[in-house]
């Protein structure tokens, strides 16, 4: 096979007790172990030299200087269209046969394509975390609007410049192996092709990962010493050769970090803590029971009148839930498993260390509520309740706030002030508006989860694209619904205690949500208002 032929011409170093690749599909190949491999096992040696990118390309690397930004994913698709243009011309030609013939089922390219299941499954991730990935908020073009434009305005007249012409089908393609299939190898190569690595197929739970020193000379990639390297530097005398230690080797490695019997499939992970929208987006796969899922809202989607707080002092009012109370809570959730964030090998974005933290508005997989999330709704009710709480007075209320409430929950409170309870069903209640706007938001909102998961099960195998759609929202309406249920639950505790006919009232106004087909809230300022005046009467 064509794969196999250009790994054993190009200096690639398998371990004899290592792993062998074999057909999976129409999706390419897979990796299986020919023996066992123990951890730190080495199975491949990848050299650098092999890696296709923009600086290995046979195309000319002036040719990517546009007078527009663009990121380098569409960049790497360019290389890749290109290398497959020439055909037998290129370096990878055999690398190239191996990849899948037809588009990876990425959810970002369903929006273009004009088949019936891609068509389908982009109206099924609306108002979803997926849609949030593909069409980010506050940015003009969806990726797939994005790959149009390059293609148009740099990559086609690019590609006639040198002779050659591909059609926005091909190039979409391309996108959607570099998408799913690339990796971030140094600081010289930056995103790139990687043969062998990709063959490897995606699972949290892996036993392999690549292992490469990032940190080489960025203008020739240079792992030891080169002339680039800065001119205050020392320069190294001719000195003796005979013990000057071997050059290093520049590759990017296979090692094994989990053991695998001979005979089993050898999996490796694109990224650590990934969703589904992200894998669905990027990756064009799911994960069942995905424990890095989430639901989120994003603080600049979120009404005027709900940015209450500075992030200058967001830290510090979400310490008012200690580690026991979330330890006794069924409702909020510990901010560190919600930390999941976008491919690092996949995304040219950079963050500075120092940079403020930007408030986590969040539901978990289980459907519980980000501690920033509850921070939120918390001062909500503070200031509905009583317009004249001061900021310096805001965090102890908090404490008390949080406390009240996990003793609700326990059971364990018999006799709580009026303004508190109130305050409790008030943070309850805007946690759940927010929740049935996003449910709003969503495709055939009119459905229950029960009828979507009918629907899934009377979809044909053929649907692949709507099958993975369906199965995001149909998990994401899931979660939703069981954060309303579980807020539900604590207002019947309330209830219990005979404050109900105290807060009808307050519940008759209504907390003023209106739903969006982003999946955004709207506040409606007038009834925030008057939320905020009856609370002072009372």
């Amino acid at each position: 096979m064509a794969a196999k032929r250009f790994v054993l011409s190009n200096n690639v170093s398998w371990a004899n007790h290592g792993s062998d690749d074999s057909l999976d599909g129409k999706c390419g190949i897979k990796v299986v172990a020919r023996g066992d491999l123990a951890h730190s096992d080495t199975v491949a040696k990848i050299p650098k030299s092999i890696v296709l990118s923009k600086r290995t390309s046979q195309l000319p690397i002036d040719s990517l200087n546009s007078n527009i930004a663009w990121d380098d994913m569409m960049e790497l698709t360019l290389v890749l269209a290109f290398e497959t243009l020439i055909g037998e011309k290129s370096k990878w030609f055999g690398y190239l046969q191996s990849l899948p013939s037809e588009q990876v089922p990425v959810a970002a390219l369903w929006e273009g394509n004009d088949d019936s299941d891609s068509q389908t499954a982009f109206l099924w991730i609306q108002g979803t975390e997926t849609e949030k990935v593909i069409n980010p908020f506050g940015f003009s073009r969806s990726i797939s609007q994005n790959i149009f434009k390059y293609f148009n305005e740099v990559a086609s007249p690019i590609l006639a410049t040198l002779g050659y012409q591909t059609s926005i089908l091909n190039f979409r393609r391309a996108w959607s192996l570099v998408s799913s299939r690339s990796f971030r190898v140094d600081t010289y190569h930056g995103l790139a092709m990687v043969p062998i690595a990709d063959a490897f197929n995606h699972t949290t739970e892996n036993q392999v990962h690549m292992e490469t020193d990032f940190d080489v000379c960025p203008v020739c990639g240079a792992l030891q010493s080169c002339p680039h390297d800065e001119e205050d530097e020392a320069p190294l005398g001719p000195g003796p050769t005979e013990n000057a230690p071997p050059p290093l080797e520049d590759t990017c490695d296979m090692v094994i970090n989990a053991p695998v019997q001979a005979g089993d499939e050898v999996f490796n992970t694109y990224d650590a803590n990934l969703p589904n929208s992200v894998l669905l987006a990027r990756y064009g796969f799911i994960i069942e029971g995905n424990e890095f899922d989430y639901i989120g809202w994003e603080p600049a989607s979120l009404p005027h009148n709900l940015q209450i707080c500075t992030t200058a002092r967001w830290d510090e009012l979400a310490r008012v839930w200690t580690s026991d109370l979330l330890d006794r809570t069924s409702l909020v959730c510990d901010p560190t498993e919600l930390s999941a964030t976008l491919s690092s090998h996949a995304s040219s974005d950079t963050h500075g260390g120092n940079a403020p933290r930007t408030p986590q508005y969040k539901l978990n997989s289980d459907g519980l509520v980000s501690v920033d999330l509850w921070v939120l709704a918390a001062v909500c009710a503070l200031k509905a309740t009583d317009a004249s709480c001061l900021d310096t007075v805001l965090r102890s209320r908090l404490e008390q706030l949080a406390a009240i409430q996990v003793h609700v929950e326990n059971g364990e409170l018999t006799n709580p002030s009026t303004p508190q309870v109130l305050q409790l069903r008030l943070v309850a209640n805007l946690i759940q508006d927010m929740c049935r706007s996003r449910l709003l938001g969503m495709y055939k909102p009119e459905l229950s989860v029960a009828e979507c998961g009918n629907l899934l099960d009377d979809l044909p195998d053929d649907m692949f694209c709507s099958r993975l759609a369906i199965c995001q929202a149909l998990s994401e309406r899931a979660t939703l619904s069981a954060c309303i249920d579980g807020w539900h639950s604590l207002m019947g505790c309330v209830d219990e205690l005979g404050f109900s006919k105290d807060v009808v009232l307050m519940d008759s106004l209504g907390l003023g949500f209106e739903a969006e087909a982003s999946g955004s809230v709207k506040w409606s300022p007038p009834l925030f208002f008057a939320l905020t005046a009856k609370g002072n009467e009372m």
